[in-house]
């Protein structure tokens, strides 16, 4: 058996030391997870569900004093959850990615690497505009139906994203 010199050891240790070291690493491209961002978003999900259940055969402008409340609610803790989210650092090489991928992340390397914020604010836009629309003109069944499914589509959306995040 050939005779290994101190030479060709150091080597070996070096690149199984510099091998384990970075099998230790995980590249980040994403924010971490939050687990109260996904619980928050269940929680207010349900809710909101609630909200639709309870105007599903419409709600005329004149019942809406009694629902204004339960509007601002829903749409403050989605609001919440979209701040929170969008505080979330997103790692240079995320951003770096993102901006190199410019014809699916436009101008905002942060919402390619971090979706839920807008995710998040095209839930609390869908609330407003049903909000406003029943304030002004009432809301009938079809509309409370085109209102929740975007709501349910964008809720999946932050959904699927998040639960991703828990690595």
């Amino acid at each position: 058996m050939a005779q290994v010199s101190n030479r060709q050891l150091f080597f070996r240790a070096l690149l199984v030391g510099v091998i384990l070291t970075l099998a230790g690493c995980t590249v980040a491209l994403t924010p971490a997870y939050d687990a109260g961002i996904v619980s928050g978003v269940n929680a207010a999900n349900e809710q909101a569900l609630i909200l639709f259940s309870e105007v599903s055969g419409g709600a005329s402008a004149a019942r809406y004093p009694k629902l204004a409340s339960t509007y601002d609610e829903i749409i403050g803790k989605f609001d919440a959850l979209r701040l929170r989210a969008a505080a979330r650092d997103v790692p240079d090489l995320g951003r770096r990615l993102s901006g190199r991928l410019s014809e699916v992340c436009s101008d905002d390397p942060d919402g390619c690497a971090n979706s839920s914020p807008g995710a998040l604010q095209a839930i609390v836009d869908n609330l407003q505009r049903m909000k406003q629309e029943n304030r002004q003109n009432g809301i009938n069944a079809l509309e409370v139906a085109a209102f929740k499914n975007a709501h349910e589509t964008s809720v999946e959306q932050v959904l699927v994203v998040e639960t991703a995040l828990q690595r």
